[in-house]
């Protein structure tokens, strides 16, 4: 079984490559899918769903879930996840950029910034106790 952090460990591999604009997109999905799966972890060991609050796909109500936890605001996990939320949302958004704008150029500072989101999505996720 494969980890976040591993998942991470690749794009961050691929982002170093050769500078490309298809390294780049490249690293930007692997990191995010490597957060996503970090957060949905997370949000799967709080003790009861986050409120999807009308969203539709996976990743979309993954991030409301996050956003909008069903635990006491003074539980310190409730601030946690809403930080993943808040961090994985421009992480995600890049990442459909990415993917599915081709004719949208994805620079080096845009791959670094989604990279280092990404980054800190998995240390929330894993250093709090997901």
């Amino acid at each position: 079984m494969v980890k976040p952090s591993e998942l991470f460990d690749c794009a961050v591999r691929i982002a170093k490559l050769d500078g490309s604009e298809a390294a780049g997109r490249a690293a930007i999905s692997r990191g995010y899918y490597a957060a996503f799966h970090a957060a949905r972890s997370y949000h799967n060991a709080l003790p009861s769903p986050g409120n999807i609050r009308g969203a539709s796909g996976v990743h979309q109500q993954l991030l409301n879930q996050l956003q909008f936890p069903n635990i006491p605001p003074q539980d310190p996990k409730f601030a946690v996840s809403v930080a993943i939320s808040k961090t994985l949302r421009p992480a995600c958004s890049a990442r459909v950029d990415a993917d599915y704008k081709l004719e949208l150029p994805i620079e080096s500072p845009r791959v670094d910034a989604a990279i280092e989101a990404c980054r800190q999505v998995i240390k929330f996720a894993v250093g709090k106790g997901a």
